[in-house]
C-alpha cells in the first residue's frame, strides 16, 4: 500500500479520466539555473554546469511540492510544536540528604577551618 496525500484536485485527460500527478514532472520550473548558481556562490559551493541544471530541476520540484502543500486547507488543524502529544517523563526534583561538608573534606589533601587549602597560584 502506497502512502498518498491528497494535495490538489487531479487534472483530467481528454477522456475525462483523472490523471495521477507525477512528482517527477517538472513542466513548470520555478527555479532558474542562474538562481541555483547564485545560491551555490553564497554557500561557497563549486558546481559544474551539469550539477547546476540538476539542482535547478530538483530544487524546483521541492518548491513546487511546497506550493502544492500551501493549497491544503489547514483551517481545522491546531498548531503544534510536536507531532505527538508528549508529557514530561522526568521525575520530580526532590531534595535528599547527602554527605555533609565534613565527609567531603575528609578526602581533601589539605583543609583549614572548614575550607580547602590549595597552593598559591598568583604571586603577590
Amino acid at each position: 500500500m502506497k502512502w498518498q496525500v491528497p494535495l490538489r484536485k487531479r487534472k483530467q485527460d481528454a477522456a475525462g479520466e483523472a490523471k495521477r500527478p507525477v512528482i517527477g514532472d517538472r513542466s513548470q520550473m520555478s527555479l532558474s539555473v542562474d538562481e541555483v548558481r547564485r545560491v551555490a556562490t553564497l554557500a561557497h559551493l563549486s558546481l559544474t554546469d551539469e550539477d547546476e541544471k540538476q539542482f535547478a530541476v530538483k530544487l524546483s520540484g521541492i518548491l513546487d511540492y511546497i506550493d502544492q502543500l500551501s493549497e491544503l486547507d489547514t483551517s481545522d488543524v491546531q498548531p503544534t510544536s510536536h507531532s505527538l502529544e508528549i508529557n514530561n517523563v522526568f521525575r520530580e526534583d526532590e531534595t535528599k540528604n547527602t554527605f555533609g561538608k565534613e565527609t567531603w573534606q575528609d578526602n581533601a589533601p589539605a583543609k583549614d577551618h572548614g575550607h580547602y587549602t590549595v597552593p598559591r597560584v598568583v604571586e603577590g
